[in-house]
């Protein structure tokens, strides 16, 4: 059952129209304890039931690793093409 929040950005979403303002993902990035931004190993999406996780491959650039998960959770079967995809940060933590 989804939670309230996401009832309202469904809500939000089915009321706008997609065009080149609209964003594609907004990714949600770890910080260590001094501030700094921690590794990233992958990206998980959030606000699924089995969410797609996408990890880094060998020599991956981090724009190159968050494209390549962007592209596989907007591919999910039946995702609407307006939706904005949340991708939370995979850690070793």
């Amino acid at each position: 059952m989804p939670s309230p929040m996401m009832k309202r950005l469904e809500a939000i979403e089915h009321r706008l129209r997609p065009d080149e303002d609209m964003p594609s993902c907004i990714r949600i990035a770890r910080l260590d304890a001094e501030g700094n931004p921690a590794p990233i190993l992958g990206w998980r999406e959030n606000s699924t039931r089995e969410p797609i996780e996408v990890f880094r491959q060998p020599n991956e650039s981090d724009d190159d690793l968050a494209d390549r998960a962007l592209a596989a959770m907007q591919a999910r079967p039946g995702r609407s093409p307006r939706s904005v995809v949340v991708m939370v940060q995979i850690t070793d933590d």
